[in-house]
């Protein structure tokens, strides 16, 4: 066991050691320090395979606590199921230090569970293996061909990575025993206006040591847009403050233009943001598609859920054979999951499920579709708050959880096709939405 982790590791020494972060809770490192000299150095990371950096940290003036963040804007792909947040912690303060992290929130938000990095631990893990298959597809309509791809698993491969994240206990706030903290060490505290905490967790630091830490957050009501505080109290005078701020995956805050590249959105470039057509409830901008060709993709990841529940307001021009999806899955193409689309007139879930049959073109529908892993993986779909499907199986099996929405659109014939408001029910619609997990949607038409 241990000469073959030795022989994969030297396999790699010519990368230095990368800090891979992996969403099943897995790392690799390249340990940095925030200074070096008077360079300002930010450790570099990958989360979902896409290079990362702490990037963001903000006026530092009086504290000796530095705090980076992985982000400052955050557009999770479903804040009420889960989202994590990463940061960066560096004691500077010159001793070694106890330190209580605790976010405050205007909204009602949870911290439901945290790690800490542990950079010298390895472990394995399977990562799967996706081959391109390719098949022929005969309209019905025109009897023309096209050719449409997907991947699908072939196999899987061992990954040893080299750093372990460990479970840190949460625990409640107490305004009392901050409030005691504060006096005791003489600390001066920043303003965080009218923001509150509900829990805190604790962890060790030694002096110059810098920790990396994973916090699970989650919304428990409708937001739109939320600027919070992570702030850090030490038992011998250690203080930080950093701001960061969560939006919806509204499409508002979006430039006009192509998705793919903005809100951690990849994909095809034939998706644009635009202002001209969206759900009017409170929403100023919507995603759309149009092209003739036969099949086009784009897709975003988050935080993989085991059980959750995700919306999206859906608009077709045309009634015809295209289809447009709103798809859910574990990971990029990983077979149609849990899925809605229309198609021919119809809003169907996951293959033959009628929702609504038949649509009205040029008109939103709020399509929604649940899933559950206890005791047994099951999905259902519903539309515009109407009563629930049954409770079906998948079309393919998840194994951790989904994660990940992919928008597909198929023969379009040059009809539009709409989305806005990726959210958890419609009365959070036109004010929540989410960005953080490995799930797909996608939308054929």
């Amino acid at each position: 066991m241990f000469d073959s982790i030795q022989i994969a590791l030297n396999k790699i020494a010519e990368l230095i050691i990368l800090l891979a972060i992996a969403i099943t809770g897995l790392a690799t490192e390249k340990p940095a320090e925030f200074q070096l000299g008077n360079a300002q150095l930010t450790p570099s990371i990958e989360i979902n395979g896409k290079a990362t950096s702490f990037d963001y940290t903000d006026d530092n003036t009086g504290e000796n606590f530095i705090i980076h963040a992985d982000k400052e804007f955050y557009h999770p792909l479903w804040a009420w199921n889960g989202f994590d947040v990463y940061v960066a912690v560096k004691n500077e303060s010159g001793v070694n230090q106890t330190i209580d992290l605790q976010p405050f929130f205007n909204k009602n938000f949870s911290m439901e569970q945290v790690s800490v990095l542990d950079p010298t631990a390895t472990s394995t893990f399977l990562e799967p293996i996706y081959e391109d298959v390719c098949g022929i597809v005969v309209s019905t309509t025109t009897m023309a061909t096209s050719t449409e791809c997907h991947k699908k698993k072939t196999g899987d491969k061992e990954v040893i990575l080299l750093g372990v994240w460990s479970p840190i206990n949460v625990d409640a706030f107490s305004l009392t025993d901050y409030q005691q903290l504060i006096s005791d060490n003489n600390i001066t505290v920043k303003s965080k206006e009218d923001r509150t905490a509900d829990y805190k967790f604790s962890d060790y630091i030694l002096k110059n040591q810098t920790k990396y830490y994973k916090i699970g957050l989650k919304s428990n009501e409708p937001f739109s847009q939320e600027e919070f505080d992570l702030e850090i109290i030490g038992d011998k005078g250690g203080y930080s403050l950093l701001d960061p701020t969560i939006f919806t995956d509204n499409f508002n805050t979006y430039n006009n233009g192509d998705l793919n590249g903005q809100g951690s959105w990849s994909g095809n470039t034939t998706y644009d943001v635009q202002s001209t057509t969206y759900y009017d409830d409170g929403g100023t901008k919507a995603v759309q598609f149009t092209n003739t060709a036969s099949q086009f993709s784009i897709e975003k990841a988050g935080t993989q859920q085991t059980a959750g529940t995700v919306g999206m307001y859906m608009r077709k021009s045309v009634v015809n054979n295209g289809q447009q999806y709103f798809l859910a899955q574990e990971d990029t193409w990983d077979g149609y999951t849990i899925f809605a689309f229309m198609h021919t007139g119809a809003i169907l879930f996951n293959g033959n499920t009628t929702l609504l049959d038949p649509f009205v073109v040029d008109t939103w529908y709020w399509v929604q579709m649940e899933w559950k892993s206890d005791p047994d993986h099951l999905v259902r779909g519903r539309y515009n708050d109407n009563a629930w499907s049954d409770w079906i199986a998948p079309q393919s099996d998840w194994v951790t959880g989904l994660g990940e929405v992919n928008f597909t659109v198929n023969s379009l014939d040059s009809d539009s096709a709409y989305y806005d408001f990726i959210a958890e029910a419609s009365s959070t619609a036109p004010v929540v939405a989410a960005e953080e997990a490995d799930m797909s949607v996608i939308i054929i038409n």
